[in-house]
């Protein structure tokens, strides 16, 4: 036999006396994960816990990788000055004498907050103000702070919904007692605060709630999460909420000087509290 013959006959006997543990791909169990994966939430759940600790208890940044019902809530427009600047607005008015400036204390959450200062001219406006999609349903929220010196003779207005560039819907306003409405245009009446009173040198959370329609219309506010006013079936008009605004909008007189600080602006269809 030709040596290259005798090589293969005795490939085939080694083949032939060899037996190949082989396993069913249909036996093989799936490798345990469960470590691992629970390993990686913890570290998630490390890393996003750093990064709101800054936020107030019970509330966390929108991330893009939150999914889930219990990720963070996604909001029409919402903006809280960590920018350090008012660019994620439509636009600002400032009357002259008068500023808005991104400061760092107070701060409602994150490290800014936008600080309204009007002087004693008679151009008294330092405010913000930004479109949205016209609707005729609306929830706002801001945080709100009143300068320790706070004070009004008569009214400051600081939340404004408006229609076909500055025509009023419903304004929030300030009472020389700290008490506070809101103005319904439409119909020239008020919702007022029933005696509940804002703070000086204290954070509010002020969320609104303003549904449009001339015979079935809503407005509601809650301040602190508490609700302090309901009005329904009222009429505030039969134009979609176009524009809000925020800050120092109008005060009466013009003429005197007053600062508040705002953050955390936000604006929905789906309420805050």
């Amino acid at each position: 036999m030709s040596p290259r013959l005798l090589l293969v006959a005795s490939l085939v006997v080694a083949a032939g006396a060899c037996t190949l543990d082989v396993p069913d791909p249909n036996s093989v169990a799936d490798p345990d994960l469960s470590a691992v994966a629970d390993a990686g939430a913890r570290e998630l759940l490390r890393d996003r816990g750093a990064r709101d600790a800054d936020l107030p208890s019970g509330e966390a940044r929108v991330d893009a990788g939150d999914v889930g019902p219990d990720a963070p809530i996604k909001r029409l427009f919402e903006d809280g000055f960590e920018s350090g600047d008012v660019s994620a607005f439509k636009g600002n008015n400032v009357g002259t004498g008068d500023s808005l400036s991104v400061v760092a204390n107070p701060a409602f959450a994150g490290s800014y907050a936008l600080r309204c200062s009007v002087d004693s001219a008679a151009t008294g406006q330092a405010m913000v103000w930004h479109d949205l999609p016209p609707a005729n349903r609306y929830y706002l929220r801001l945080r709100v702070y009143l300068d320790s010196a706070f004070a009004t003779t008569s009214r400051v207005n600081i939340l404004q919904t408006l229609y076909g560039g500055w025509n009023n819907i419903i304004g929030f306003t300030i009472r020389p007692d700290l008490t506070f409405y809101l103005w319904n245009s439409a119909a020239s009446e008020e919702y007022n605060s029933g005696g509940v009173t804002l703070k000086r040198a204290t954070w509010h959370s002020i969320e609104v709630l303003v549904g449009v329609s001339s015979s079935a219309g809503e407005v509601a506010v809650w301040l602190d999460g508490q609700q302090i006013v309901d009005a329904t079936g009222v009429n505030t008009g039969s134009n979609p909420i176009e524009r809000f605004v925020t800050g120092i909008f109008w005060l009466d007189p013009e003429t005197e000087p007053n600062t508040i600080t705002i953050d955390d602006v936000a604006v929905d269809t789906a309420p805050f509290h």
